[in-house]
């Protein structure tokens, strides 16, 4: 049974990639390996973006505020992926190189986020370095160990 709520868990992130993925890439068709590759990275980083913006909002993390929104944008980026994909074409092609609001929206995304990282670059000195990695370390040996016993040791 543990098995198949794992599967869940990985299942939602990958499907909100595969949407976006197949939304972007719309007229050119990527082998489904390739869509899979992508659509796990993709639904995995916005899923972490979006636990930071429940943590920044101190919105308490449980199964219902985390998936159920990831869901629902879910299901309707498939209903934008469908209706795109049976939508009429017209019989002469444009040449008008438009960018459709999705596009924009991924692209602002990006930079978003290497501007937040340039910025974390510029501004954490490099002696906070290591000290956000022994955190981070000792943060895993709380999680993993479930106690303090081997704290001492780092």
């Amino acid at each position: 049974m543990e098995i198949l709520i794992v599967i869940l868990y990985l299942a939602i992130p990958i499907a909100l990639g595969y949407s976006l993925v197949n939304l972007i890439c719309m007229k050119n068709s990527l082998p489904f390996y390739v869509k899979l590759m992508l659509s796990y990275g993709i639904g995995t980083g916005l899923l972490t973006n979006w636990v930071i913006i429940l943590s920044f909002l101190k919105i308490p993390l449980n199964a219902i505020s985390i998936n159920l929104p990831i869901f629902t944008l879910t299901l309707f980026l498939t209903y934008l992926s469908i209706k795109k994909r049976f939508k009429s074409e017209p019989k002469t092609l444009k040449r008008n190189m438009t960018l459709d609001p999705i596009s924009c929206l991924f692209c602002s995304y990006i930079l978003y986020i290497l501007c937040f990282i340039f910025w974390s670059g510029i501004n954490i000195p490099i002696s906070e370095w290591d000290t956000y990695s022994t955190l981070e370390k000792k943060t895993k040996t709380i999680y993993y160990n479930q106690s303090l016993v081997y704290l001492s040791f780092i």
